[in-house]
């Protein structure tokens, strides 16, 4: 019997641990790689959070109604977060604990009728220490504008006819009968014949109202109202005065403006 010997060839012991060496390392690469993609994802979410935070809080402080609520305005600090970090503030939706500290200083360039208030929001990092990454800080400046006392001016302003002059205030005498030429004015000043109350002068009185605005750092209008598109060209009235300088293009403060008769404004 005669017997056939095939060559027969499988994988070495070698390249066995080669393969299982290479496999190895793409996997922890692959562990590290999903590890700071997952870490990234918290950090944006913690950061949109905190600017959130202070944004809210901004916006506290320039909710108030009166002259006795912006003198009221000071400092303060307060932690917040889901319920069981045990915050000062619970507040649903939020995944981390945030200290928030805002302070009251008086505006250095106006301290009689402004304050600058500073909001910042930090949170712990992974190793539970907070840090300059791990903050973020916004500015404002809130003038003492009275809201009140601006909400009645806009609504007693008087409502103006663009067909005439002065709002219809101007005056015609058609009953005076000795005025033949048509083309002469008419002086009524000296006629001691007619009504012995003569009418007020023909030239409307100039009129002007106070508005407050709240306007962003460019010269553009936050919010609120905008009575004929007044707080537009208040806005843009403050930045041509360079009202803003120093202000970011986000940072949004209140502005004062008188407005006349005509939609002119004048930046106060």
């Amino acid at each position: 019997m005669q017997y056939q010997y095939h060559s027969q060839r499988g994988f070495s012991m070698m390249e066995v641990l080669i393969t299982i060496a290479v496999m190895a390392i793409g996997l922890v690469s692959l562990a590290r790689f999903n590890n700071f993609i997952v870490q990234e994802g918290n950090e944006t979410r913690s950061r949109t959070e905190a600017i959130n935070l202070a944004q809210d809080q901004l916006e506290q402080m320039r909710s108030f109604i009166d002259l006795t609520g912006y003198s009221a305005l000071s400092s303060g600090q307060q932690t917040l977060g889901p319920a069981a970090l045990n915050p000062d503030v619970t507040t649903a939706g939020l995944h981390n604990l945030y200290t928030r500290n805002w302070s009251v200083t008086l505006d250095a360039t106006n301290p009689t009728h402004a304050k600058v208030i500073n909001v910042s929001v930090s949170w712990p990092d992974l190793q539970g220490q907070v840090t300059a990454d791990t903050t973020v800080t916004l500015t404002s400046v809130i003038a003492d504008n009275n809201p009140s006392t601006s909400a009645l001016a806009m609504k007693d302003l008087p409502t103006y006819s663009p067909t005439t002059p002065g709002g219809g205030n101007e005056s015609t005498d058609d009953d005076d009968s000795t005025n033949t030429d048509d083309t002469a004015p008419t002086d009524t000043s000296d006629d001691t014949t007619g009504d012995p109350d003569p009418e007020p002068s023909t030239d409307p009185t100039p009129t002007t109202t106070e508005i407050v605005c709240q306007c962003k750092g460019n010269g553009t209008r936050f919010q609120g109202d905008n009575p004929n598109g007044w707080c537009d060209t208040c806005c843009a009235a403050h930045y041509s005065a360079g009202s803003m300088e120093g202000m970011s293009n986000g940072q949004k403060a209140n502005f004062t403006c008188l407005v006349d008769q005509d939609g002119n404004c004048t930046p106060q």
